[in-house]
């Protein structure tokens, strides 16, 4: 068997309400040494992993991403988490991502739990912006306007 590092896909979306979500990292063989395996956010304002796993045999392990509340309205966000093996067994050491060398990286989306503002009350107390809804007929007033114009001319 080839020493090989599964990482599977995001299970959802994170959330600001600190919602989780959860992917997994399997070893294909058995490590010859206890090997961990490090994860990184590409941004922490967003949202994190736990910090690192060992694997002492072949298996798979779940890890858990917590999205993280950054008090600001910017609806959905796109974050990372990077996977590395970080210490342990030489032959893990060297695990590429596809399509290349590199961490593999478990793309996820952060939703937003702020709620876009409601705008206060400009004129008066009518909640609206002040006109009365007469204001439709204003066109046809001046169209009136314009044909008795045209008559008179």
């Amino acid at each position: 068997d080839t020493a090989n590092i599964i990482v599977s896909s995001i299970s959802g979306p994170t959330s600001e309400d600190l919602t989780t979500a959860t992917f997994t990292v399997t070893f294909t063989t058995d490590p010859a040494s206890s090997t961990t395996v490090s994860f990184g956010t590409s941004d922490p304002s967003e949202g994190a992993a736990p910090g690192a796993l060992t694997f002492t045999t072949a298996g798979t392990q779940t890890v858990t991403v917590t999205g993280a509340d950054d008090l600001i309205l910017d609806f959905t966000q796109p974050f990372t988490i990077s996977v590395t093996v970080s210490a342990g067994d030489a032959l893990y050491m060297g695990f590429t991502a596809t399509p290349g060398p590199g961490p593999r990286l478990v793309n996820v989306n952060n939703l937003d739990n702020e709620s876009i503002p409601v705008l206060k009350k400009v004129w008066g107390n009518s909640g609206g912006c002040g006109l009365s809804g007469a204001e439709i007929l204003l066109p046809l007033g001046l169209i009136a306007l314009w044909r008795r114009r045209r008559r008179n001319t």
